[in-house]
């Protein structure tokens, strides 16, 4: 079960260019949005990532409005625990539960899932991904 104490949300590559294509796109950024203010309202940290932003581009604008204050952070490879930078935000953040989703489901959203799994995390999806196809099979 999660608990909002334990609990942090992470967002991977919630991007313009991703948004567009993937599998109902008018229900991915307002989603993602009201996700976002579920879990500030709890006060739950949010962290949020950006696949090669100078190729896929920043955040949906509406997504980074929600953030506020949270800066997303560029990473290179698929797993955002690959990224020092998020590794560090993770772990000011103090939290062993993920609520982790993002667009990439069967690639960036499965691979940081398992490195979070294997970091000791416990690590609850929740996906919106190019289509449903492929949101199944990236469940572990």
């Amino acid at each position: 079960m999660i608990n909002p104490v334990e609990a942090a949300l992470l967002l991977v590559d919630f991007q313009d260019r991703l948004a567009q294509i993937v599998d109902r796109a008018d229900r991915v950024t307002p989603n993602a949005v009201r996700l976002v203010q579920g879990c500030q309202a709890l006060q739950v940290p949010v962290l949020a990532t950006v696949q090669v932003p100078e190729k896929l581009g920043p955040l949906v604008p509406e997504v980074a409005e929600a953030l506020g204050d949270v800066q997303s952070i560029a990473k290179a490879a698929f797993s955002a625990m690959r990224e020092p930078e998020f590794l560090a935000a993770l772990h000011r953040a103090g939290r062993k539960q993920i609520i982790l989703t993002g667009i990439e489901a069967h690639v960036c959203v499965l691979q940081t899932g398992f490195d979070l799994l294997d970091a000791g995390y416990q690590v609850h999806v929740l996906s919106s991904d190019r289509s449903a196809e492929t949101s199944k099979t990236a469940v572990p």
